[in-house]
């Protein structure tokens, strides 16, 4: 009966260590496609980030130049057809990037805040096409974007 006993107790703890070592295997790898993933990720991120960055700084310089009478409505409206055209292309480049489904919220959170800017990119047009550029309200809506960008960013670096 001892001996039953023993060899069962043998059996179960070389199972035990085989499953152990198959799933910390197994777990190496999640952790390293996992660490990949962020990384991969994280450069697309700050990749878009700083486009979207230099496109609204084009941006605010130009609005900047209205204040001060340097730019006028048409060479305002035709900067913001070139900013939609650039908007376009990131945002594209954005939405056909494969992520982990482990940072896809974060994704989501970019395209939503990419699809924003282009939509003050549109707005900003149409009122320089219309010659009733509201510049406070562009003004607003560049600034809300500017800290929802910073938001962005440090959600993803908590994380």
């Amino acid at each position: 009966m001892k001996k039953r006993i023993v060899v069962l107790s043998l059996l179960i703890l070389f199972s035990l260590l085989v499953v152990g070592c198959s799933t910390k295997s197994t777990a190496d790898g999640s952790i390293q496609t996992s660490i990949e993933a962020i990384e991969a990720f994280d450069v697309l991120l700050n990749n878009a980030l700083n486009d979207s960055n230099s496109l609204l700084s084009t941006f605010n310089r130009s609005l900047d130049g209205l204040y001060t009478g340097d730019t006028s409505d048409a060479q305002f409206a035709k900067i913001m057809k070139d900013l939609v055209t650039s908007s376009q292309t990131l945002i594209s480049e954005v939405e056909k990037t494969t992520v982990d489904p482990s940072v896809f919220v974060y994704k989501q959170n970019l395209i939503t805040h990419l699809n924003l800017q282009h939509d003050l990119f549109l707005s900003a047009v149409e009122s320089a096409i219309e010659e009733s550029i509201q510049k406070d309200s562009l003004r607003r809506d560049y600034l809300y974007l500017k800290e929802e960008q910073s938001e962005i960013l440090n959600a993803w670096n908590n994380s």
